[in-house]
């Protein structure tokens, strides 16, 4: 079945609808600097975005953590929207220097008032050369693009 255009302001379609009218808006942050994670067992906050909300989100996050000392480490991360820790992960670090890992995590979320701040927070549980969260990738990186937080309002509430 094909879609046709139409002058109704609705909102409320969705993917697959024979006349769609779902819309995507997209908020991207990328980390500008390094961020040590510190002091350990402690989230720190390494982006933000705030879209003006209300709608369903889907929000996904790649965060470059780097081991500094030759000391394992767990390093998680959380995204929030401010009352709720709405999707987490995290990754068993070596007892390595210099070693890179890269953590994805991913969620959808309907927020039902606005405006909304969804954070992406790291965490570390070495106090010691505490792992760094990488702004660039170590090796052959071009820009500041290792770290990233995606928000796209994939339909009104």
């Amino acid at each position: 079945m094909a879609a046709s255009a139409t002058s109704n302001n609705d909102t409320r379609g969705g993917y697959g609808d024979a006349n769609p009218r779902s819309f995507v808006t997209t908020y991207q942050a990328a980390l500008q600097a390094d961020v040590a994670l510190t002091p350990a067992n402690t989230f720190v906050s390494v982006l933000a975005i705030t879209v003006p909300g209300p709608g369903r989100y889907e929000v996904s996050a790649t965060v470059n953590v780097n081991t500094v000392g030759a000391t394992a480490t767990q390093v998680a991360l959380k995204l929030t929207d401010g009352t709720t820790v709405f999707s987490n992960a995290g990754s068993d670090l070596p007892a390595t220097a210099n070693f890179t890992a890269q953590i994805e995590t991913f969620g959808v979320i309907v927020e039902t008032a606005g405006p909304v701040t969804f954070t992406l927070s790291v965490a570390g549980t070495v106090v010691t050369g505490a792992p760094v969260v990488k702004a660039a990738l170590l090796a052959n990186g071009t820009g500041n693009s290792a770290t990233q937080l995606l928000v796209q309002r994939i339909d009104a509430n």
